[in-house]
């Protein structure tokens, strides 16, 4: 019943932390899921919105994504390299 629990507990906590987060270049963090990027735009929804109500921020103002599974996506490096200085 122990192994049961522990194994239950484990896939819950993995849910709740598996998301896409994007840093802004405000160096603020949502955590969001991303739907799709292009040229001009990343199209998103907030992971706590329980409608699912897909919102839309320009390129210009993201410094990176990381995707879920931890691998980033930089889109400003300079940004990037003086948010890690601070």
């Amino acid at each position: 019943m122990k192994l049961q629990l522990s194994i239950c507990l484990f896939f819950v906590n993995f849910a709740l932390v598996a998301q896409d987060r994007i840093i802004m270049a405000s160096a603020d963090t949502l955590n969001a899921k991303v739907t799709a990027i292009d040229k001009e735009k990343i199209v998103y929804y907030l992971d706590a919105d329980n409608t699912k109500t897909v919102k839309v921020i320009p390129l210009s103002d993201v410094c990176k994504v990381i995707w879920r599974n931890n691998l980033e996506y930089i889109i400003n490096a300079e940004l990037n390299k003086s948010l890690l200085a601070k």
